[in-house]
């Protein structure tokens, strides 16, 4: 994903350092919240590994949906953050470079794929030695992750405000 924001801002057009700024500000807060679950989870299971599928769903599913619903943002959820922005370097990135498009997208893919894969490792399968692990999702933690993704969602549903406030900084 980083990959598009930096080919974006070398292009140097003012809509591309708009949906530039939008990617930063909506993955950092949604890479953010994955990487704190994941630490959350790390504490009880041990070391993660990508190979082994924890079956963590069945005794944690109060933190199995906020972790898919992240996971769904960092995929560019229609309606989201991520998603205007995403929209935003497309264009931008497709007006230049039409050819570089098709690898935007596939890089779009990718990331998709392994946010798929990283939810299915830790949710998915079962394992008799992980699957009664439960993880210590605290009030605070959700407080936490619903300000985010009130935020991540509520911008991508009105991104005027923010929108005009980037357009008015060059």
């Amino acid at each position: 994903q980083y990959s598009i924001m930096f080919t974006a801002l070398e292009i140097g057009s003012k809509e591309a350092h708009v949906g530039a700024v939008f990617q930063f500000m909506a993955l950092g807060a949604v890479f953010g919240a994955i990487f704190g679950m994941l630490s959350l989870m790390e504490a009880r299971t041990g070391t993660l590994k990508s190979r082994v599928f924890y079956g963590l769903e069945r005794s944690n599913r109060g933190l199995s949906m906020p972790f898919l619903v992240f996971c769904l943002l960092g995929m560019a959820l229609p309606f989201s953050m991520a998603f205007v922005g995403e929209d935003i370097l497309f264009h931008a990135i497709i007006e230049h470079y039409p050819i570089l498009g098709i690898g935007v997208l596939v890089s779009a893919a990718f990331n998709g794929i392994n946010l798929y894969r990283l939810q299915a490792t830790m949710f998915g399968g079962e394992n008799a030695e992980f699957s009664a692990i439960k993880v210590a999702f605290k009030r605070r933690h959700r407080v936490a992750l619903g300000l985010l993704a009130i935020f991540v969602m509520g911008m991508g549903l009105w991104p005027k405000a923010l929108l005009h406030t980037l357009a008015h900084l060059n």
